[in-house]
C-alpha cells in the first residue's frame, strides 16, 4: 500500500471549502495506472465566488471563494454495497496562486482522512436500519464505517517531496478536530434528511440556505433519476427534434436507451 501519497488540486467523492482565494484547474480521466487508484484520481475541480447575500455584499476583495474537489470519477455515488470514499492513505491538497506568479503556493489546505470501521462483518456499507440522519454519532448507527478528517492551512510556504517548509503561518482548522464526512446520498428510505445529514451546515453553511431556496422552487427532488420522471423532458426534445428535420421519425424516449439502463438508481 502506498502510504500518504500527496495530490494536489484545486464533496464519485467529493471535498469542498470556502475561502478567501481566487483559484482555477481540473482534470477528468486520468492515465492508465492512475485509474488503478481511484481514491487518487481527481476528476473535476471547481473554483467560483460563493453567491449568498452576504458575500455579495462584501467588496470584490473580501469576498470569500468557494474551491471544490471531486475524485474516484465515474462511479454512481449512490452506487453499493461499499460505496465510495477517500483514501486515508492519500494527502489531499488544495493548491491557490493568490499573487498570480505561477506558484501556486500563496495558500495550500490539506485534507487527511480517517476511517474507522465500527461494524466489519456488516456486508452493506450504510442500511437504513435505522435510517442514516446524521454524520456521526447514534443516529448513524446504519454506517459501518465513519470517515473523518483534518484540515490544515498552509500560507506562504515552500512545497517539496518532504511536505511544507518555511511557512508564514501553519494553522489547524476546526480547533483541529475530525470532522465526519457525509454518507452517500443513497436514497430517501437510507438518508431520509441528507442536507441535514451531509457535512454541509460545519463545511459550507450558507449552501443549506441554498439548497433550501431551490427546495421551494423546484421541490423536494430536483435531479430525478430514471426514465418516468423525465419523460415529459425527452418527449418534448423528441418532438422538437423531429420537428426541425433531425430525425426522420418522431422517437420515443424508450429508444434512446439500452433496455438495461432504464433502471433506477434510488434505493
Amino acid at each position: 500500500m502506498i502510504s500518504h501519497r500527496p495530490y494536489r488540486g484545486l464533496m464519485a467523492a467529493g471535498l469542498a471549502l470556502a475561502l478567501g482565494a481566487p483559484a482555477f484547474a481540473a482534470s477528468h480521466r486520468e492515465a492508465p495506472l492512475m485509474t488503478l487508484d481511484p481514491g487518487a484520481d481527481i476528476s473535476d475541480v471547481y473554483a467560483f465566488v460563493s453567491y449568498d447575500a452576504a458575500n455579495l455584499a462584501r467588496s470584490a476583495a473580501e469576498r470569500k471563494a468557494t474551491l471544490i474537489m471531486n475524485v474516484v470519477p465515474s462511479q454512481e455515488p449512490s452506487s453499493g454495497p461499499n460505496y465510495f470514499a477517500f483514501d486515508d492513505n492519500v494527502l489531499y491538497q488544495l493548491h491557490v496562486d493568490n499573487d498570480r506568479d505561477g506558484a501556486a503556493e500563496d495558500l495550500v489546505y490539506e485534507f487527511k482522512f480517517e476511517t474507522e470501521q465500527r461494524s466489519p462483518d456488516q456486508f452493506i456499507a450504510t442500511l437504513a436500519l435505522p435510517p442514516v440522519t446524521a454524520p456521526d454519532g447514534p443516529n448513524a448507527a446504519g454506517m459501518s464505517r465513519i470517515q473523518r478528517y483534518r484540515v490544515t492551512e498552509y500560507r506562504g510556504c515552500s512545497f517539496g517531496r518532504k511536505g511544507p517548509k518555511k511557512c508564514d503561518s501553519v494553522t489547524p482548522l476546526f480547533d483541529g478536530q475530525l470532522v465526519p464526512t457525509g454518507p452517500s446520498n443513497i436514497g430517501p428510505l437510507t438518508t431520509p434528511m441528507y442536507d441535514q445529514t451531509a457535512a454541509l451546515p460545519s463545511m459550507l453553511p450558507w449552501s443549506v440556505a441554498h439548497a433550501d431556496e431551490t427546495r421551494r422552487e423546484m421541490g423536494d427532488d430536483w435531479w430525478p433519476y430514471g426514465l418516468e420522471p423525465n419523460r415529459h423532458v425527452l418527449d418534448t426534445f423528441l418532438r422538437y427534434h423531429h420537428e426541425q428535420g433531425l430525425s426522420k421519425r418522431r422517437l420515443t424516449p424508450e429508444e434512446l436507451f439500452a433496455p438495461e439502463t432504464l433502471s433506477s438508481y434510488k434505493v
